[in-house]
């Protein structure tokens, strides 16, 4: 069915939105310090006594969740946001799909250092459900009386555009008509970020954490870790509009895809990341052309950021060049499982301000990366029409098409 055939109960709007990030703790300090190219990237003490560059919410802002873990904190406390004020008889159907890609790393790092110290007694009795992947989702589900369908998608670093995608096909399939969609990781364990040095992923290079991450950049080297997690309230235009509900953007198309080229590296001709592209233009039927904004991954690592500026070129043709694209990570740090999800926040943000994100810390762009990035400013910019691109381990894909609400 083309989009101009959807009815109102099949078309997707966004009508709620919760962040929290090293930022700060809901959506206006994350858009404000993106497009003000202000990182919160920081020198970072870990529990073994490192001391690494990275990006953490600050603690303060997770009081009153109990002994969860960080990522389950995060998604409740963004998840609070997005739900507001909504009506008790929306909440007992709204649906709930929300992950993240390492459950309980804070919490299960911290148990397992107890228990080969104390033994098996030291463990709380509660622990296996707090390491769950589904744990976020089932928090948030008994937190706000969320009685819907609940699914915690893992797709990796693609998880939370996963979530998002999946739940606006059951509404667009009309077996919901509302939805809290998201993810959230906390990552910065000594376990983890050894392991992602063990990979050379990492820019342990620049001694000043804000200036580490330089995605497009000739002088790139990698990304910093960030932990977060990001929310949206979506539901079919007709619940949003029985409610009176304020929608903030239209989700016209989406895609998630899997190149099966390698257990960690996508291929390196693009041609997932290229499909995908497609593929959310097709369902959303907007040109290549209509596309004024991206918000791409942009790691900042040697073959990623070739592979995506290869990929947008093959899907977008000739109108590639005419794009603003942004990598928001040298602001918030790579965020791993909750990137999808913040950075369609951050998007619809820049749609709503007109004014495209910038890519900070580049001074010199890779010949290899030959878009524009919107290099170290943000740009005032019409925007109709935007993606939102994501990938993970595995090469799974995610792209979303974002669309400027104009009444129906």
């Amino acid at each position: 069915m083309r989009y101009s055939e959807l009815s109102d109960a099949e078309r997707v709007v966004v009508t709620g939105m919760g962040a929290m990030t090293p930022c700060g703790g809901g959506v206006s300090p994350l858009v404000e310090a993106v497009c003000a190219g202000r990182s919160a990237l920081r020198t970072v003490g870990l529990d073994d006594g490192r001391h690494v560059g990275g990006g953490p919410v600050e603690p303060a802002l997770l009081a009153g969740f109990g002994d969860v873990d960080t990522a389950t904190a995060l998604a409740l406390a963004a998840a609070g946001q997005a739900v507001g004020p909504l009506p008790g008889e929306v909440r007992r159907r709204l649906g709930v799909f929300v992950a993240t890609g390492k459950p309980g790393m804070h919490l299960l790092e911290r148990v397992h250092r107890a228990f080969v110290e104390h033994g098996p007694g030291c463990i709380p009795a509660d622990f296996i459900r707090h390491v769950l992947p589904t744990a976020p989702a089932d928090a948030i589900a008994e937190r706000f009386g969320c009685g819907g369908v609940r699914m915690a998608p893992i797709g990796a670093c693609s998880t939370g555009l996963d979530s998002v995608a999946i739940a606006a096909r059951h509404i667009r399939a009309g077996r919901i008509s509302a939805a809290l969609a998201g993810s959230g990781e906390a990552s910065l364990t000594p376990l983890m970020v050894a392991g992602f040095e063990r990979m050379g992923v990492l820019a342990t290079r620049e001694p000043e954490p804000s200036r580490a991450i330089r995605p497009f950049a000739r002088d790139r080297t990698g990304f910093l870790v960030g932990e977060g997690a990001g929310m949206v309230l979506i539901e079919s235009l007709a619940s949003a509009a029985a409610r009176g509900a304020e929608v903030l953007a239209e989700l016209v198309g989406w895609a998630v895809v899997g190149d099966a080229h390698h257990p960690t590296d996508l291929a390196p001709d693009g041609a997932g990341i290229a499909r995908a592209i497609r593929s959310a233009l097709d369902m959303a039927g907007v040109a290549p052309g209509e596309i004024a904004h991206i918000n791409a991954h942009g790691t900042a690592t040697k073959l990623n950021d070739v592979v995506e500026t290869r990929a947008i070129r093959a899907a977008l043709g000739e109108h590639a060049d005419g794009v603003k694209i942004c990598s928001t990570k040298p602001v918030t740090g790579h965020l791993l499982s909750a990137s999808g999800s913040i950075e369609l926040v951050i998007t619809i943000g820049a749609i709503r301000s007109g004014l495209a994100p910038p890519t900070i810390n580049l001074d010199e762009t890779d010949p290899a990366c030959d878009l524009d990035y919107t290099p170290r400013r943000a740009v005032p910019c019409s925007i109709p029409h935007a993606l939102v691109l994501n990938y993970g381990f595995g090469g799974r894909v995610g792209a979303a098409v974002l669309s400027r609400w104009t009444g129906r």
